[in-house]
């Protein structure tokens, strides 16, 4: 069955969700859909267009009008060039720039926007609980190996259209060096797998479809659900992996040499 195609379904859902004042009735309702949709969705891919409002927002806050306001604000434009495509089955996903560079921009703006928008290439494997990052910067091989982290998402019942689909509002806070910021989520338990950009795998009873992470957003363009021709995702065998810390270390080191010069 084309998960499209459950309109009546969800409608009916939708309203009785209207009438609930139960958060947990709520969740409820909700894993029993995804549960439902579980057999429709195999496989698929998204794209995804990039921005970074959030970012400049805060740039812009600080009323400057250095140099560097003016160089991140050719990279804001150079980097609604680039997209993302998630790639994924049921217990496999991979999350990947598209190759192409921004054009019209300097070859400084275009990479730095790059480098904004992909961390590298991630692959999550749902059956192992692990994910794998693997990047490749100034010539060096990092594959970085973790589990797939525990996150605190606040589910709420706010709601919103992208394309066919309903999807739910979740948020959470992530603490990083510069502070502490909020993370908003758009999923969608009409294809009831827990994928999403980067790092965020594994937690919701849906397949994010918008992400607004500390400094980039995510915003699904395109949605292809069980194409015809079936998706190859193989988990990579690499022969040396690190942890989180260790690829820290190494990037930190590696700041250290740079700043040398």
């Amino acid at each position: 069955m084309n998960p499209l195609n459950n309109v009546y379904l969800f409608s009916t859902i939708e309203k009785s969700l209207e009438q609930m004042n139960n958060l947990k009735l709520f969740l409820c309702v909700l894993m029993f859909y995804s549960f439902y949709c579980n057999s429709q969705v195999s496989e698929g891919k998204i794209l995804y267009n990039v921005n970074i409002d959030i970012f400049m927002e805060r740039i812009n806050s600080n009323n400057s009008n250095s140099s560097a306001n003016t160089l991140f604000k050719d990279v804001a434009k150079a980097i609604k060039d680039v997209s993302m495509t998630l790639s994924f089955n049921q217990h496999l996903s991979k999350f990947e720039v598209n190759k192409t560079m921004p054009s019209d921009f300097s070859e400084k703006t275009s990479k730095l926007a790059l480098i904004m928008a992909n961390k590298g290439v991630y692959y999550t494997n749902k059956k192992l609980g692990k994910q794998l990052l693997v990047r490749t910067f100034q010539g060096d091989n990092f594959n970085v190996l973790s589990e797939i982290k525990e996150r605190n998402w606040t589910l709420t019942r706010e709601s919103k259209k992208i394309g066919d689909f309903t999807c739910y509002k979740a948020t959470m806070n992530k603490e990083t060096v510069g502070g502490n910021f909020p993370i908003t989520a758009w999923y969608t338990p009409q294809i009831p797998l827990s994928f999403g950009p980067n790092q965020f795998v594994g937690n919701l009873p849906g397949l994010i479809l918008e992400l607004h992470d500390t400094d980039v957003s995510y915003v699904c363009s395109t949605i292809t659900l069980n194409p015809k021709e079936n998706l190859v995702i193989e988990w990579p065998e690499a022969d040396e992996t690190m942890t989180k810390e260790e690829y820290k270390k190494a990037g930190d080191e590696l700041k250290k040499k740079l700043t040398k010069f």
